[in-house]
């Protein structure tokens, strides 16, 4: 099946920056992934004043808006038994109003599709981009996928053989199209030198099989290349021109879609922690997300001249 845009092949994350993610890890371990962010809490600040002329413009387009979304993190809190990141009470609840008034909405994820369906209970409802881009599942069931080839799949379970020699083989997601290694929730200062080994391991594999090592708050992942969230941003900004537009993450894999929405959009930070983003304001979960999801209900409803109460 025809993919929805082009592929290119690029070479691996290079070394030197593996080890400065590394080094940087062993820094702030006691810190979380905290930098610095100055939020305005005010309305009328200029944080308020962007959401304001936000509301505004979806108000006044006569095409529907287009709402782009993480899930773990953003929809859902991080669990360390990752079968069971079930969305924030009232999340799911939230974007069935927004489907059903009329609103566009996409979810895209680290994760495979299914999974992200089957956790999310809008499997049908909404489309889905999982392993980063490379699913596209329509809320009809159509499905499009850039898959890996024979060379990379060996790649992959290579790079699951490096973690199992270094005794941490629990730590490991293996998804459709990547491999992650997580450490979220665990105190990686005991484990430096088997990180350090799976990061050399992993870098060797990915110069070999054509494949990247992407890091992300709380772990890192290999996977294909060429395709990441900020591509798809683009692709659905494509798609839907006139759509005032907004995306909501929570993580450094959602950077370069923040980067794609800059001057096309809102770009949401989720996070309730301080932290240098490209977003253009921050939200904190799950309270602000969910009165986020609920003004823009109640943006739809006036535009339809209904009433969600």
């Amino acid at each position: 099946m025809t993919t929805p845009f082009p592929v290119n092949f690029v070479l691996s994350f290079p070394l030197f920056y593996m080890l400065q993610f590394l080094h940087l890890l062993y820094c702030s371990i006691s810190e979380g992934c905290r930098g610095k962010m100055i939020i305005d809490p005010h309305p009328e600040g200029p944080i308020g004043k962007i959401f304001e002329q936000f509301w505004d413009s979806m108000g006044r387009s006569p095409s529907p808006p287009l709402l782009m979304s993480d899930y773990d993190g953003t929809l859902a809190p991080f669990v360390m038994e990752r079968e069971k990141a079930f969305p924030w009470p009232g999340m799911t609840a939230c974007i069935s109003r927004i489907v059903e008034a009329g609103g566009i909405v996409v979810l895209i994820s680290g994760r495979d599709a299914r999974d992200v369906g089957r956790l999310s209970g809008l499997v049908g409802k909404v489309e889905i981009w999982g392993n980063y881009g490379r699913e596209r599942v329509f809320p009809d069931g159509t499905v499009f996928q850039i898959p890996l080839d024979p060379s990379q799949k060996e790649g992959l379970e290579t790079a699951v053989k490096i973690v199992e020699q270094e005794g941490i083989l629990h730590w490991i997601e293996k998804k459709e199209m990547s491999v992650a290694l997580h450490w979220r929730g665990r105190d990686c200062r005991f484990y430096a030198r088997q990180i350090e080994n799976i990061c050399l391991g992993w870098e060797s594999i990915c110069r070999r099989f054509r494949l990247v090592i992407s890091p992300f708050c709380g772990g890192i992942e290999v996977t294909g290349p060429d395709i990441h969230k900020g591509v798809v941003v683009k692709a659905l900004l494509e798609e839907h021109p006139s759509s005032v537009s907004a995306y909501l993450g929570d993580d450094v894999s959602d950077a370069k879609a923040f980067a794609a929405m800059r001057g096309k959009g809102l770009s949401v930070l989720v996070t309730a922690e301080e932290r240098e983003t490209e977003a253009l304001v921050q939200l904190s979960p799950p309270g602000e997300v969910t009165s986020f999801l609920n003004r823009w209900c109640a943006c739809l409803a006036r535009r339809r001249g209904a009433s969600y109460g």
